[in-house]
């Protein structure tokens, strides 16, 4: 066996293998189509690269005839991957020399079917042998060119002109990673593509006794591009996985902020568990001291009247009423003060302000705050975690009390709205305000304008509203003394829990 029938038919298994690995690649990543246009340059230079091995061999002219015409459907492939690659992996630059060099190729193809022997010879009468190093006799065709060839000239040198422009622009670009890509894949095309028209002008003049056979050197071309790709996709896959990393630590970062916020925002209600003692106590004070009343007076019954059993009825009635409030004013606290997950459901926004009202009514009076709740009747439903918004709410509340507790008295006006899918509340007091550069930074963390105070109220309160995809804002009142905090919540769709 000969060297040539040992290094051809490597030469196309090497080659097909190169193309079977940029399917596969393509395969499991579709949004890289240029691993697909290199596969199918890499196939059909295997192909070119087996007809030429047959045509080393061919002893009669019409077989070998018939395998130059052949080779032409592999070479027509070559140069339309090649364009494909191209426009893939540098743009739509020069695109119009290249779709010249593709449409000439295609006609160049046609008319190899239909004019001469093939495309090269319009005769093709004798073969030609010749003795290579190793004793190994080839064959070459001598025959009378075919006028139509200058199709396929021109079409390669368009080809060539498409790629001498993208080398050209890339030399003059700032990004020496481009620069490297242009140089190795333009280059080696261009190196092909010259040895692919002389070998082609040669064989075809019968200038030199010898076959085409471009395609062993070209091998190395799409080795070298094979490995531009193979390391662009390297560092595609580094450069993923490294993104990959780090939105796992920024993920893991998020998630440990958070639960250190949810600490946070816990441990402001429980401290907020000072100002609702008065409140507390003496809404607890009231039922209990009914439910002994009652009790008291149920016993002096039952000695007296022993037979009234429908006043002891009614009696032991209002006892069951005053236990089911002080429960519900206990339930209330362990609501406020329960450490859970946020959990968004659909709430009544007016009972939550209700609530908030009555939880510090207490804590209001003896301030001698006044109170004017100016509620929406027609208020939707609103998506939120009640816990978290009680505790906006009572921070607020709290808030505008001490603006105007130095004074002793004030007037602190809650409000519910309605707009374009929104739900606003607005909490506003008649304290001294605050001054226009004070608007965003008292939402700062540890800013505060409390002489006692930790400056976490507030940004607390605008964490919560974030997570809520709402918003919370203050504002001055222009004309008259106070501030006016407003946040807005999105309405609950249809079907929320």
């Amino acid at each position: 066996m000969s060297w040539v029938q040992i290094s051809w038919p490597m030469f196309a298994g090497a080659t097909a293998i190169l193309g079977l690995i940029h399917v596969l690649i393509w395969a499991r990543q579709r949004v890289m189509p240029e691993h697909l246009a290199f596969a199918l340059a890499a196939f059909s230079l295997a192909t070119l690269t087996l007809f030429e091995f047959q045509a080393l061999e061919a002893t009669t002219p019409q077989r070998l005839g018939t395998l130059i015409r052949w080779m032409h459907v592999p070479i027509a492939v070559l140069v339309l991957s090649l364009v494909a690659f191209l426009r893939l992996s540098f743009g739509r630059r020069f695109f119009a020399l290249a779709v010249s060099a593709a449409a000439l190729r295609l006609g160049a193809l046609a008319l190899n079917f239909t004019t001469g022997v093939n495309l090269n010879f319009a005769t093709l009468p004798t073969v030609g042998r010749i003795l290579w190093p190793g004793d190994v006799l080839v064959s070459y065709p001598i025959g009378t060119p075919n006028p139509w060839v200058i199709v396929a000239q021109l079409s390669n040198l368009m080809l060539a002109a498409y790629v001498a422009a993208l080398l050209f622009s890339a030399f003059r670009s700032d990004d020496r990673r481009f620069r490297g890509n242009a140089i190795i894949i333009c280059g080696g095309w261009l190196i092909f593509i010259g040895l692919m028209v002389l070998a082609a002008v040669l064989m075809t003049l019968n200038a030199v006794r010898t076959p085409f056979i471009g395609t062993p050197s070209f091998i190395f071309v799409i080795a070298a591009m094979s490995y531009q790709l193979t390391s662009e996709l390297f560092e595609s896959n580094r450069i993923a996985s490294s993104l990959q990393a780090s939105e796992l630590t920024r993920m893991r970062d998020r998630a440990e902020l958070s639960e250190r916020r949810e600490q946070v925002a816990h441990m402001a209600r429980v401290t907020m568990l000072g100002e609702l003692s008065g409140t507390l106590a003496h809404e607890l004070n009231q039922p209990l001291s009914a439910i002994l009343s009652n009790a008291q007076a149920a016993q002096r019954m039952l000695v007296d009247e022993p037979e009234d059993l429908a006043e002891i009825h009614l009696i032991l009635r209002d006892i069951v009423d005053n236990d089911r409030r002080a429960g519900e004013i206990i339930r209330r606290l362990r609501v406020l003060l329960r450490k859970e997950p946020q959990t968004f459901q659909a709430q009544d926004m007016n009972e939550l302000i209700r609530e908030s009202v009555r939880l510090m009514d207490h804590s209001l009076r003896n301030s001698n705050v006044a109170v004017r709740v100016e509620l929406s009747p027609i208020l939707p439903l609103a998506r939120l975690d009640p816990i978290q918004i009680q505790q906006v709410l009572l921070n607020l509340i709290i808030n505008a009390r001490d603006a105007m507790s130095p004074a002793g008295r004030g007037r602190l006006t809650i409000r519910s709205e309605h707009d374009r899918g929104r739900i606003r509340v607005t909490v506003a007091d008649e304290g001294p305000g605050i001054a226009e550069a004070d608007l965003e930074r008292i939402f700062q963390p540890f800013h505060t304008t409390k002489p006692a105070g930790l400056g976490l109220g507030l940004s607390i309160c605008r964490t919560i509203i974030d997570s809520h995809v709402g918003e919370l804002w203050a504002e001055r009142v222009e004309g008259s003394p106070g501030a006016r905090f407003c946040f807005e919540l999105p309405v609950a769709s249809e079907g929320s829990q």
